[in-house]
């Protein structure tokens, strides 16, 4: 499930519901893909952004954990022919 805009998408198989964005800071969705330049942070400049967003959109933004990162990996092993 994502956002009207497609720019956010639900996970809908994790049992906290998370809304993630399709692309990474500094990008945008118009549609088909990311477009623009990423935006680089160190961790400490990643939490400030997040409350930055949280208090300009009053949504609950945060960096997500490492545990959360891995669950959108999706690793498929191929046999080799």
């Amino acid at each position: 499930m994502s956002s009207a805009d497609g720019s956010e998408v639900r996970d809908t198989s994790a049992s906290a519901q998370l809304v993630w964005r399709r692309c990474v800071e500094g990008m945008s969705w118009d549609g088909t893909t990311c477009v623009g330049v990423a935006i680089r942070f160190t961790q400490q400049q990643a939490l400030q952004h997040a409350q930055k967003l949280t208090a300009m959109t009053g949504l609950g933004w945060r960096v997500p954990s490492v545990k959360e990162q891995n669950g959108l990996v999706q690793r498929e092993i191929e046999t080799p022919p």
